[in-house]
């Protein structure tokens, strides 16, 4: 794999507890989607490693542990308000420690030994939350952050990070009732206004798996990522993100061809999936399919000039290799893009200043303290991962 590759996380860093409360007005509706075919000669393992390969086995994220019985007690559970449950649930959380420099980049772990660890990264925790929150009678699900504007190069990739939270729905507080509730376990909470999909717990063990797989590919154990990507896609075979790693591991081991048809799966259910248009460019340039691969490489070259975060990772990653004069085009093309990211003006200003630019440097920081509402973001190395080309 070439280094223009990117990987796309979805991560989030432990430590600010967020709440969104929400009231519930609108009606839902159930469409029937169609059928979905796995292509077992995919997922058997034979033409990649010669035999087939099991999935990886199955992990419970949710059982609860004796201990975590014992925990969500009667003084949780003895109120018939449900958020006063949550608020009882919460406050035993913190003062029992469990947030307490309890992050743990490499803890993609299920909920009891989340619990019995106290520490985890933000799947980790997610997956102890709502398991005790269920056992305290509330009504927890998993919420995916459709889009979370976070950009990071890291040793010629580009990571982007997405976001998980907890949803709470039928929540009863301040004169509401039926309202929905938000948990966020991370240091800068995401726009309330951000777009949100609530996901089955299917889902969710897809993402834990494709996570775990994720680590093995970068390791380089490739049967291994193999099996539990295959688990990940028997867990939910709509995961689209579980999909885009597979095509990935495929173009790692020289097979185009198989790369070819994961990302047609991605494809057929998502037609405009930016992240499988990137593979499907690259694999089908490797298979010298050139008059094809033309029409995707297009259309993914017009997603990159309208997006100012690919610009800031380019930005970022000319920054590293010493380009300064290209790094300083790349952040200016991105704040074009968007104004009001202080992260795009502190780039500019360390690059300005490499430059000698004091005053653009200065400029630069001006506008950083203007935007940067926040505390700097502590970056942790995963929640969900998904590679593609660059």
């Amino acid at each position: 794999m070439q280094q223009s590759t990117f990987t796309r996380f979805l991560r989030t860093h432990l430590c600010l507890l967020a709440l969104v409360a929400t009231v519930q007005g609108c009606a839902t509706h159930s469409f029937k989607q169609p059928a979905f075919i796995l292509d077992e000669s995919l997922l058997d393992g034979v033409q990649v490693f010669g035999h087939p390969v099991a999935p990886a086995p199955e992990i419970s994220l949710l059982t609860l542990s004796p201990e975590m019985e014992t925990f969500v007690g009667p003084d949780i559970t003895g109120s018939d308000i449900s958020f006063v449950r949550f608020r009882r649930l919460m406050k035993k959380l913190v003062d029992e420690n469990y947030f307490e420099d309890s992050y743990d980049a490499s803890g993609t772990y299920p909920a009891a030994k989340t619990f019995a660890l106290r520490r985890g990264n933000c799947l980790g925790y997610t997956n102890m939350f709502i398991s005790l929150a269920r056992a305290a009678g509330l009504s927890a699900s998993y919420q995916l952050i459709d889009e979370l504007p976070q950009w990071n190069v890291e040793a010629g990739y580009l990571v982007r990070n997405n976001h998980i939270s907890v949803l709470l729905e039928d929540m009863n507080f301040s004169g509401y009732s039926n309202s929905q509730l938000t948990v966020d376990f991370n240091y800068v909470g995401a726009d309330p206004f951000t777009p949100r999909t609530p996901i089955t717990d299917t889902h969710a063990e897809s993402l834990f798996y494709t996570n775990i797989a994720v680590d093995y590919l970068r390791e380089g154990d490739h049967e291994t990522a193999f099996a539990y990507l295959k688990r990940a896609i028997l867990a939910a075979p709509r995961n689209k993100d579980s999909w885009n790693n597979l095509g990935v591991l495929f173009s790692v081991v020289d097979q185009p061809l198989l790369a070819q048809r994961a990302y047609e799966k991605v494809l057929s259910l998502d037609p405009r999936n930016k992240t499988a248009i990137a593979g499907m460019a690259r694999t089908l340039e490797t298979l010298q399919m050139f008059a094809q691969a033309k029409m995707y490489r297009k259309a993914m070259k017009r997603y990159q000039q309208r997006n100012p975060f690919y610009h800031y990772a380019v930005a970022e990653y000319e920054y590293r290799r010493g380009f300064y004069e290209q790094a300083l085009i790349a952040i200016e093309r991105a704040i074009d893009l968007r104004r009001n990211n202080s992260r795009f003006y502190a780039l500019r200003a360390v690059t300005a200043q490499a430059l000698g630019d004091e005053t653009l440097a200065a400029k630069s920081r001006q506008r950083q303290a203007k935007y940067d509402k926040v505390e700097p973001r502590r970056i942790s190395p995963h929640t969900l991962r998904v590679y593609a080309p660059f």
